[in-house]
Parts: C-alpha cells; sequence; structure tokens
C-alpha cells in the first residue's frame, strides 16, 4: 500500500469508528475491553481469523476478483494454509477416521478449454475432529495437506477422508461470536490452490451439496458455484471438480 492510500485507509477507518463510537456511546471502559480484546487476539495469533468473522477477508477477496467473468470463482485462504506440504497423491492415513473419498476432475484454460498438464494444486482440510493438523497433537505433521501436478490430460486426483463442518478454533474470537450469540462453525469443505507459469494462480475452497451450514457459514464464505456433489461408487465415496485457469496477460 502506498502512502496516500495507507493515509486514506488510516483517516476512514478512524472516522468509521469514531461513528460507531458516536452512535452505540462507547464509554472509556467498553473502549479499554475493545483494546483488551484485540491484544488477546492477536496473542492468540488469529487477526487472520477475526478478519475473516468479520467478513473483511472475503470483502477484500470480492474486491480483488470483481469483474472476473472465467475461470473457477476464488474463496479465500483462510488461516490454516502451510506452505511445503508433502508431494502425494493420498493426504489421508490408510487408517483415518472417516469415508474414504475420491477427489478427481480436470484443469483446463478457461479461455480455451485447452487441458493443461502440470498444474500445482496444493490441497489441505480439517480432521474428523475439527481440527487441521497442526493443531491437533493426535495428527501426525501434514496430515491431510498434500501437494500434486495435474497429467498430460490436466487430470488430477486425490485420496483423502471426507472433512467434516467445524467449530471455529477456541480463544477470542471463538468467545465473541459465542457472547454475540452468532454462528461459529464453519461448513465442510477442501482447499485447493492452483498454480502454473503463465496464468493466474487461483485460491478457492470445495463444499459439499446439502451440508449443514451452507446458509450460515461463520466466515459468509460459500459461493453455489464451489458447491459439488459427493456420490458413491463401489463402495467409495468420490467428488468430482473441475477447475479453469486463465492465462496471465488477459
Amino acid at each position: 500500500m502506498d502512502v496516500e492510500r495507507l493515509r486514506m485507509a488510516t483517516e476512514r477507518t478512524g472516522a468509521a469508528l469514531r461513528d460507531v463510537a458516536v452512535e452505540l456511546g462507547v464509554t472509556e471502559d467498553e473502549l479499554h475491553a475493545a483494546i483488551g480484546f484485540l491484544a488477546r487476539v492477536a496473542d492468540a495469533g488469529q487477526l487472520g481469523l477475526l478478519s475473516d468473522v468479520l467478513g473483511l477477508s472475503v470483502t477484500v477477496d470480492d474486491i480483488t476478483h470483481s469483474g472476473e467473468t472465467l475461470g473457477t470463482v476464488s474463496a479465500v485462504e483462510g488461516p490454516f494454509y502451510r506452505p511445503g506440504a508433502p508431494w502425494r497423491n493420498a493426504i489421508a492415513r490408510d487408517d483415518e477416521p472417516g469415508d474414504v473419498c475420491v477427489v478427481s476432475g480436470r484443469v483446463t484454460d478457461a479461455v480455451s478449454g485447452a487441458p493443461l498438464a502440470g498444474v500445482l494444486l496444493d490441497v489441505w482440510q480439517a480432521g474428523p475432529s475439527g481440527l487441521y493438523e497442526h493443531e491437533d497433537p493426535d495428527q501426525p505433521e501434514w496430515n491431510l495437506r498434500g501437494r500434486l501436478r495435474s497429467d498430460d490430460q490436466g487430470c488430477y486426483e486425490f485420496r483423502t477422508v471426507v472433512p467434516p463442518p467445524y467449530e471455529i478454533p477456541k480463544g477470542p474470537v471463538n468467545e465473541l461470536l459465542a457472547t454475540i450469540g452468532r454462528n461459529r462453525v464453519r461448513p465442510a469443505h477442501f482447499h485447493v490452490k492452483l498454480s502454473l507459469d503463465g496464468y493466474r494462480p487461483r485460491t478457492t475452497m470445495l463444499y459439499f451439496e446439502g451440508g449443514a451450514h451452507l446458509d450460515d457459514d461463520t466466515i459468509s464464505g460459500v459461493k453455489p458455484e464451489l458447491v459439488g456433489r459427493l456420490e458413491r461408487h463401489d463402495g467409495v465415496l468420490t467428488y468430482a471438480y473441475d477447475f479453469g485457469l486463465v492465462p496471465a496477460l488477459r
């Protein structure tokens, strides 16, 4: 952000906060409590999570990608991404609790429809407990995270388990939502980051048709285009989703 934009953002944020203080008649004790809350959020490493539940992250993502008419729609990365996941096509342990699910599809050029080989897909999800592996001492490191590439026909496939809906992590943000009576649960989803030289990268999430909390996601991040269907084939659940990437120069 350049200095002029920083100045404008600072002044307008200050003005908005002052308007709220005047409208609600905020007291000194309430201001001190709010500052203390923000300090707790920072100490807990939950500033990104707070941005998510306030709807700021989704709003900025929508602004960033406004006007796009081609390719897979975007979604926020969320606070639980870890770079450097292992290269593998099975991201779940053989004895992972939950329903085995094979996720597959194709990645194509969103303009020409041509298959894209070598696309990097970085995938991650919550475990059956509703926790990501870095939050859960019962999961091994990098569990339910992995990187893979599309083949010569643009096809990809990875094996996992169906993730559950989950309550956002305990801490000050969760406490705030509980206090004001807001939903604290995210619908079940996969995270996917796609990248390939010469194309715009894309970060998105994939949800499940008929899943709980699609209509009251605590971060308001569900988009209809990102809702797919679980189906059962030969005793195994499958989830098919095709991605489209837009050339970088378009």
